[in-house]
């Protein structure tokens, strides 16, 4: 089987899901292991990043923009500036996930 026939038998739900579960458990990864911060701590804002991103990806451009610069501000403020960037590049990696989802499903 190659992996044109693979990649078909696979919704296409589950591979934008897939590749959000693979950007988390990285970010995951990198601020555990790079930043130094609590597992529980990075897998808690990992979580509520996904659930902000699910409740915001309808909203426009601009209100993207500002949660993205309130938490990297804020994660400066608090001395946790690069956990609170890769915790921002999550997000933005999730409401493109979800943006082009939405343009598959439109086209369909």
């Amino acid at each position: 089987m190659d992996n044109n026939t693979i990649a078909k038998k696979i919704p296409l739900s589950f591979q934008y899901m897939g590749g959000y579960v693979v950007l988390l458990i990285l970010a995951v990864a990198v601020s555990a292991l790079a930043v130094k911060e609590p597992v529980f701590l990075v897998g808690t804002f990992a979580v509520l990043e996904a659930v902000l991103t699910a409740c915001l990806h309808k909203v426009p451009l601009y209100v993207h923009v500002i949660v993205m610069t309130a938490q990297i501000c804020l994660g400066f403020i608090l001395n946790q500036g690069p956990f609170m960037v890769i915790m921002a590049l999550l997000y933005a990696a999730g409401i493109i996930l979800l943006c082009v989802w939405d343009m598959k499903h439109e086209q369909a």
